[in-house]
């Protein structure tokens, strides 16, 4: 169980090869609408900080300072409609919980540059029912706006969606969320409720995977 001053307690650790630890717990006072009251709040070795989501709170609660830690997605039907898109995942523990971003880390990457360009995309739809069983495969080629985004490490991507980023403006702080649970990367822009999320391709993509519900 955790030991901590009713606020705050923290323990140094080094920030080393890209390694996320847990470095603060404390409490979140609540929003203005009285939400998330006492919730946990985890400050990670980045300068980063998440609220953990309140049903969660049991299993973080055996969680220890210095624990290793990795930022995913929330990879839901519906993820944006949800408060806690992401997920803090112990690969001590291996195990997870659901997280709201409310800090970026000290020294984020930025957007520098984001452009629009029309490109042939193979896309291929995987059909499925409402318990995730694919019903069939096809694939078609299709005209697709692609969003290219230059980072300030200077790589380079493509944004497949058609329709919710176009929130995405140069300078923006965001954040890369590698997840070895599929092939490719995500990046995140926003906090709080207002957070949100897309994969990312290389910019010498021309292929796309999809998926669509029936039934």
């Amino acid at each position: 169980m955790f030991k901590y001053l009713s606020l705050l307690l923290v323990c140094c650790t080094t920030f080393l090869c890209g390694e996320l630890t847990m470095e603060v717990v404390s409490h979140h006072q609540g929003d203005e609408w009285g939400d998330f009251f006492n919730d946990f709040i985890v400050g990670l070795n980045d300068g980063s900080s998440w609220k953990v989501r309140g049903a969660d709170s049991e299993k973080f609660a055996n969680w220890e300072i210095q624990d290793p830690i990795v930022l995913r997605v929330y990879n839901a039907w519906y993820p944006f409609t949800r408060d806690h898109k992401f997920e803090l995942y112990n690969a001590k523990r291996k195990e997870s919980v659901r997280a709201m971003l409310l800090k970026f880390a000290d020294h984020p990457l930025t957007i520098v540059k984001y452009e629009t360009a029309t490109r042939p995309v193979d896309v291929t739809y995987r059909y499925t029912n409402q318990y995730g069983g694919v019903l069939w495969v096809e694939t078609v080629r299709e005209l697709w706006k692609i969003r290219e985004v230059t980072l300030s490490d200077n790589s380079k991507w493509a944004i497949y969606e058609r329709a919710l980023f176009s929130s995405f403006k140069e300078g923006d702080p965001v954040i890369m969320l590698p997840d070895d649970r599929y092939p490719y990367k995500y990046l995140s822009s926003g906090v709080g409720k207002d957070a949100y999320w897309t994969r990312l391709y290389t910019d010498k993509d021309k292929s796309v995977s999809w998926r669509r519900g029936n039934g």
